[in-house]
């Protein structure tokens, strides 16, 4: 080796280390804590373990710091990842994102720009915040080739206050990723499917108890995304006033019996408690299908939106019965409940909630480190 050779430490070292194909995630809910541990050492994911615990079911305040670091441990206990470095996702109420449409540039003149665009869209000093970017993809304009960027921001307590509750609770986080990045890697088609994803423009809402997160998607380019404060509690809150019972009664009420009739069914109904259980749902879902169609409706009136061609469904609200059918006849597009992209083990199936959508999130989160297609247009 020659006297002016340059050795690159990190690629050397690179060759001889084992490659991390583990990767753990939890997706701190407000309904529930819900974990995921993901295998990525094959042609797909393999998903290794899936868990969940229970949050206290209330309204307003949430549970002291005790409260809260015990619940957490318990999730973390349960999941077997005591110790481990995870990946964890911030609420979509306490992270401010942007779209941007930028010149391609070399990456110090982006940064740049990046901060130069923050301080004029992001109401709050740039020192009590802690802000990043990520490059989605780059699209052809008329101004020639333009790259997209997803600008995030957040306090910086609220993330300290994160990090130490993870810290307190035996894991640390090692990436805080973003909601809609999540969802996108999750249910996209972008890891984990053979062949290219599907030549379809989708909208993926995954609906929360506080918000829903909202993306469009095109053959695994990631088109527009948008954070709405609805979710699943305007549902509880419509039912609890309409039967005068409490939160926690009406969540109960909801999770065990909630149906939302087809037509059909309704056509046929002759109880009165069957009616009055459906009217108080639909009630409820009329917001968030409103915030919903609003969300399509801005995507549609951008600079060369296409079609939304079908939707795709994640997250715990939408387990509520017939609400994919309520969706579509409401919005006028096929919806279905989505399906992770990962293989899991045999005889693991009954033991994993892989199908539930309000693990998708969770299971998003673990892929984070997964490789994924271009995201090119």
């Amino acid at each position: 080796m020659g006297l002016n050779t340059k050795v690159n430490v990190k690629e050397l070292l690179g060759r001889f280390l084992p490659k991390q194909t583990v990767f753990a995630a939890v997706d701190y809910g407000t309904r529930s804590i819900k974990t995921a541990s993901v295998s990525t050492a094959g042609p797909r994911p393999m998903l290794l373990q899936l868990s969940r615990v229970a949050q206290p079911v209330t309204v307003g305040d949430e549970p002291g710091l005790d409260a809260r670091v015990n619940l957490l441990a318990e999730a973390i206990e349960l999941a077997g990842m005591k110790n481990q470095e995870v990946i964890a996702t911030l609420g979509a109420d306490k992270v401010i994102t942007r779209h941007l449409q930028l010149p391609l540039m070399p990456e110090k003149e982006l940064a740049a720009a990046v901060s130069f665009e923050a301080e004029k869209l992001i109401p709050v000093p740039l020192s009590d915040l802690i802000v990043r970017y990520v490059k989605l993809g780059e699209t052809e304009g008329g101004e020639g080739k333009q790259q997209e960027v997803l600008l995030a921001a957040v306090p910086l307590d609220v993330v300290h206050g994160f990090y130490e509750l993870f810290v307190q609770a035996g894991v640390t986080i090692t990436a805080l990723d973003l909601q809609p990045l999540a969802l996108w890697r999750a249910l996209s088609g972008v890891v984990g499917s053979p062949g290219s994803p599907p030549d379809e423009v989708s909208a993926i809402v995954d609906i929360g108890a506080v918000n829903t997160t909202l993306i469009v998607v095109h053959q695994g380019a990631l088109l527009f995304w948008r954070s709405l404060a609805v979710g699943g509690d305007l549902l509880t809150k419509s039912m609890a006033e309409a039967y005068g019972i409490s939160f926690e009664e009406a969540q109960t009420l909801k999770e065990e019996s909630g149906k939302v009739l087809s037509t059909e069914e309704a056509a046929e109904v002759i109880s009165p408690e069957e009616m009055q259980l459906d009217f108080s749902l639909r009630d409820g879902l009329g917001e968030v299908v409103r915030e919903i169609r609003r969300s399509l409706d801005f995507y549609a009136g951008t600079k060369g939106a296409r079609s939304v061609e079908r939707i795709v469904l994640s997250g715990g609200g939408s387990n509520l019965q017939g609400f994919a059918l309520f969706l579509a006849d409401a919005l006028g597009i096929p919806s279905k409940i989505g399906a992770l992209p990962v293989d899991i083990p045999p005889g693991a199936g009954d033991e994993m909630p892989y199908q539930d959508p309000a693990m998708f999130m969770s299971v998003g989160l673990a892929l984070r480190e997964a490789g994924v297609r271009s995201i090119q247009k």
